[in-house]
């Protein structure tokens, strides 16, 4: 639970404000604002950037065109709506966590040929292509900004990695990467939507309004955000809400999931949130996501990605057998496997249970997953602290009316996990557990109890503590335990 926001977060400011300058120069003087640089990364998680070399006008040009841009009439911003297969474009209806975002959004992204048409197949990259409007006035600035916060967004990770003392493989390169820029409009417009949407919640009650933004992390490597002079961001730091206001010019640089991850949880990557708009007041801000491309990864020496589609209703012991030659040959072991897979099945008394889905919901979350798990152990044996996870459930402990061969399913998991657990206690280092998500906002959750509010239970992102805990050291030794994802 969160403590009522505070207006302001000056303690950062003597340890995370850094001039582009020194972190450009030589000797000593750069060695130590590179080390001070990782330190207010592992503490703070974003930092404020001075003297980074881009142009003031070419900021408020940017905003210029985005409020040109966002007093379009509708009809034409729709016309360059994002769709299923496009993710670039315009928005008004954004979600962050399963909640709508009081603001509008402009999506652009990296083209990797700049003299061909937006829409042109070589410009059409995995997460789509540019929809630009076609006014000059407002195109331009908006291209202009991208450009200049590609080779600085370069620059920043260069120097993380740096303080990181990463090696040099993991450099970042412009081709194919995967980068985009927001540009985001808060206005009493969307608010008065997000209201009509949604109740604004007790963890958020304390901003008195909407939230532009809700709360997250970002999910590439790292952001480079300017706002238009009004402040709304804040940060969750030591439980409390915090206000971030940047000095005129400065960018806020924060990193994301992708560098936390890189960083082996050294670097953290803050969860956010940004306040909605207030009075009449219209906001703008533009973030840039640095995202590099996935090849990126493979180049640096990581393994490739082994992705095989197995269906757990009609996969055979072959089938299982054959993933797990295919993963001994590209990585020689596994150290962990998470079984989730599951099917409800019917919410019917058992004697009117029908046999076909009896076999079916049997055969998913029971037969399939001791197979997998059958198929994987010898390599699951060659990691030297390996986990499997499976999946149960509050109605796999104590029988309740109605639920059928989903709760004899997970009755069978509990049991399945104990005799594993057993039968390898003490031959090798391979723990078994099972874990209860309690109740989760998931689709399986939604269909069986439809009239609940999603909003009133937990995310899966929420439980994914007790997870991470199975899935590394500090749970070794735990073995054959039932684990509760939510204590009560």
């Amino acid at each position: 639970m969160t403590e009522p926001s505070k207006k302001s977060l000056p303690e950062w400011r003597a340890a995370a404000v850094f001039d582009a300058r020194l972190l450009r120069g030589r000797g000593d003087v750069r060695d130590r604002e590179i080390r001070r640089l990782g330190q207010a990364i592992e503490r703070w998680g974003f930092f404020e950037l001075h003297n980074h070399g881009v142009d003031h006008q070419c900021r408020q040009d940017l905003f210029a065109a985005q409020r040109a841009f966002f007093a379009l009439p509708d009809s034409q911003k729709r016309s360059l709506q994002r769709t299923a297969i496009n993710a670039r474009g315009y928005n008004s209806g954004e979600l962050t966590k399963n909640r709508l975002d009081a603001k509008e959004i402009f999506d652009v992204g990296h083209k990797p040929d700049p003299l061909a048409a937006d829409d042109a197949l070589v410009n059409r990259v995995v997460d789509g292509w540019n929809q630009m409007p076609e006014d000059l006035a407002i195109r331009e600035p908006i291209w202009r900004w991208f450009n200049l916060c590609e080779p600085l967004a370069i620059e920043v990770y260069d120097w993380l990695l740096q303080a990181l003392g990463a090696s040099d493989a993991l450099a970042a390169h412009t081709d194919q990467h995967t980068s985009f820029l927001r540009l985001n409009a808060y206005s009493d417009a969307q608010q008065k939507e997000q209201s009509k949407n949604e109740k604004v919640e007790s963890e958020d009650a304390d901003s008195m309004v909407p939230l532009g933004i809700h709360r997250h992390t970002d999910a590439g490597l790292l952001t480079l955000l300017v706002e238009d002079g009004h402040h709304a961001l804040q940060v969750l730091h030591a439980g409390q809400w915090r206000t971030i206001e940047p000095s005129p010019n400065a960018f806020i640089v924060n990193t994301g999931d992708m560098l936390q991850v890189l960083s082996n949880d050294r670097f953290i990557a803050p969860e956010h949130r940004v306040l909605g708009s207030v009075a009449g007041q219209y906001r703008l801000s533009a973030a840039y996501f640095f995202n590099p491309p996935y090849d990126q990864i493979i180049q640096a020496g990581g393994k490739e990605p082994l992705i095989y589609p197995v269906d757990f209703e009609g996969a055979t012991e072959d089938d299982f057998n054959e993933l797990a030659n295919q993963i001994d040959q590209q990585f020689g072991r596994l150290d962990g496997l998470l079984l989730n897979a599951g099917i409800l099945g019917q919410r019917t008394p058992l004697a009117k249970y029908r046999q076909d889905v009896w076999d079916k919901v049997f055969r998913v979350n029971v037969s399939s997953q001791h197979l997998l798990t059958k198929a994987l152990m010898p390599i699951l044996e060659a990691s030297e602290n390996a986990s499997v996870i499976f999946t149960t459930s509050g109605v796999g402990r104590v029988g309740r009316p109605f639920w059928g061969a989903y709760a004899a399913s997970k009755f069978a998991v509990e049991g399945l996990v104990q005799i594993w657990a057993a039968e390898n206690e003490g031959l090798n280092s391979v723990r078994i557990n099972c874990i209860n998500p309690g109740a989760t906002s998931t689709q399986m959750r939604a269909t069986a109890f439809p009239a609940e509010n999603p909003e009133s239970i937990a995310s899966p992102e929420d439980i994914m503590p007790a997870y991470l805990y199975l899935m590394g050291s500090a749970s070794s030794g735990v073995n054959g335990q039932s684990i509760d994802a939510q204590i009560k």
